[in-house]
């Protein structure tokens, strides 16, 4: 490639310019700043996939877990510990291995958010708030515990129809602001999902109870996400 140096320069070459001239203490001759841009494009059309480089991500994680209606809730549910794959699709989970990240990801949680699916009744969604609690694990520790309701979802409907008196309720505001964040104090990053390293989120209670049998209703229908950053492979 030939490049005219006394003439106009792509922002590319300019910055590949900047950096030889830099780093050769301002003593890059033309030949130089030509060299290091063939092999920029040498590097641009070979394969894309970078060893020991990682492509970090704003992400989220989630899992949905349902029971029916006219049922017994359990007194525990495990989310992250059923991958895609047989009656598991991607509506209900992006996870493809069992509490953990496929190699080398690595993820930092900075939300822990429930939803509440719309279609449930306000009954349902009352006595779950009020009956479960939940535990967030990353390996042999809890990170974030509490009510679920203390972990609102920061998504959703809101608002109230009169029509055929149906009503809509979440956890929360529909608002990615009306979210718990794990930022503060001395922890910059959130609480840290190593690489390998086996996480859940357990709602729990010490009894369940039986969903309504109203018309429509769908039973429980609830939504976990962990909201962060994600760290994977470039490629």
């Amino acid at each position: 490639m030939q490049t005219t140096y006394h003439g106009r320069r792509t922002l590319v070459e300019t910055g590949v310019a900047m950096r030889v001239n830099q780093k050769m203490k301002g003593k890059a001759t033309f030949d130089d700043i030509e060299r290091a841009i063939r092999q920029g494009n040498k590097k641009r059309n070979a394969n894309p996939i970078e060893e020991g480089r990682a492509d970090i991500v704003p992400w989220i994680l989630y899992n949905r877990l349902t029971t029916a209606a006219g049922t017994t809730t359990s007194v525990e549910y495990d989310f992250f510990t059923t991958p895609i794959g047989g009656a598991v699709f991607k509506q209900d989970t992006n996870l493809s291995q069992v509490s953990t990240l496929e190699q080398p990801q690595h993820f930092n949680t900075t939300s822990l958010q429930f939803y509440f699916s719309s279609r449930m009744t306000s009954l349902d969604i009352g006595t779950f708030l009020d009956t479960y609690y939940c535990e967030f694990w990353i390996g042999g520790k809890v990170y974030a515990e509490g009510p679920l309701s203390q972990f609102p979802g920061g998504s959703g409907l809101a608002g109230v129809s009169t029509q055929n008196n149906i009503g809509v309720f979440t956890n929360g505001l529909p608002s990615p602001l009306a979210v718990v964040d794990f930022r503060i104090g001395d922890n910059p990053i959130g609480h840290h999902i190593l690489q390998g390293q086996s996480f859940k989120v357990k709602v729990i209670t010490n009894a369940g109870f039986a969903t309504q049998t109203n018309t429509g209703n769908i039973g429980l229908n609830l939504l976990t996400v962990l909201e962060g950053v994600l760290s994977r492979g470039v490629q």
